[in-house]
């Protein structure tokens, strides 16, 4: 460690240490050429003999100077130095390579994050690849599309294929979360739904049996974003309640950051409850399905043809 110390000490000192190296190496080489002159050798040849006792001097300078500090980092210096004197030079060819490597860097920083978000990071969840997205398939058209309450229940019951069965419909809805009234993506899911990724809440617990009954006015399970930019990051408002469409609903639980499904939802409600909410689906439903351990998954489960 005090090596390395010393050595980058020595970079702000290079200048003075190679004054010192000449001057000892002159001083040694004085000596040499004294010592022979001592031994009645000629004054000429006292210099060549010296010269050649000492060796080859740029080659100790470079070892010294090799010792003394990062060499590498030095010679770097010299070729940043000598690049931005000839980018100097022509400024018009600076320009344009300046934004060729802007363009680059960026368009590979861009391309790195998309693969590393969809092929290199995981999933969130608990058995990614177990988890299966469900459509119903329209006979006429062969066209694919959002599942039918009823179709669920029918795959629900019927199904051996899966572990679990979820559905969710997204859409916004008016909250009133303190004294401020705003516009949340709010999402209506299905009992199982938190049990298919296998994710737990960060603070709280998730959806109980009262609280998905049929008619009740549920229960709120607020995501992390929304728990920072609207309730301010306060941990005690779990059993407090907020207003989602004239309805006063109590949070129960608070999710992890990473959990955001489906993106984006602010506040996670059950389904079946007195809540309706304004979507783009049309009265569809979006799907999803936990493969059971096994792995196989019957065609005539994971797709339902319709006339």
């Amino acid at each position: 460690m005090r090596t390395w110390w010393w050595k980058l000490r020595a970079i702000g000192r290079r200048h003075t240490l190679d004054d010192e190296l000449r001057m000892e190496l002159d001083a040694h080489l004085q000596m040499e050429i004294e010592a022979a002159r001592d031994r009645g050798v000629p004054p000429r040849e006292a210099i060549e003999m010296a010269r050649r006792q000492l060796g080859n001097r740029a080659l100790i300078h470079e070892r010294s100077r090799d010792a003394w500090m990062f060499y590498w980092f030095e010679t770097l210096l010299q070729d940043l130095r000598g690049a931005v004197r000839s980018l100097r030079r022509t400024p018009a060819f600076s320009v344009v390579a300046i934004g060729i490597l802007a363009i680059g860097i960026g368009g590979s920083t861009a391309v790195f994050g998309v693969v590393n978000a969809v092929m290199l990071k995981p999933l969130p969840f608990r058995d990614p690849d177990r988890i299966v997205a469900l459509r119903s398939l329209w006979r006429k058209t062969n066209e694919h599309g959002q599942v039918s309450l009823p179709d669920f229940n029918d795959w629900h019951a019927q199904s051996a294929s899966f572990d679990a069965m979820a559905y969710y419909i997204t859409g916004q809805n008016v909250i009133k979360a303190h004294s401020d009234a705003q516009f949340a993506s709010v999402s209506l899911v299905s009992s199982e739904f938190f049990s298919i990724f296998g994710v737990e809440p960060a603070k709280g617990h998730l959806f109980q049996h009262e609280d998905t009954t049929p008619g009740s006015t549920g229960a709120a399970v607020v995501s992390h974003a929304f728990w920072l930019t609207h309730l301010g990051g306060d941990p005690s408002v779990l059993g407090t309640s907020i207003r989602i469409a004239g309805h006063s609903v109590p949070i129960i639980a608070i999710m992890p950051a990473a959990f955001q499904f489906p993106d984006p939802t602010d506040i996670w409600i059950p389904a079946d409850t007195v809540f309706r909410i304004v979507s783009p689906n049309r009265g569809g439903h979006n799907m999803l399905g936990t493969t059971a351990s096994s792995g196989s998954i019957q065609a005539r489960m994971a797709t339902r043809t319709c006339p």
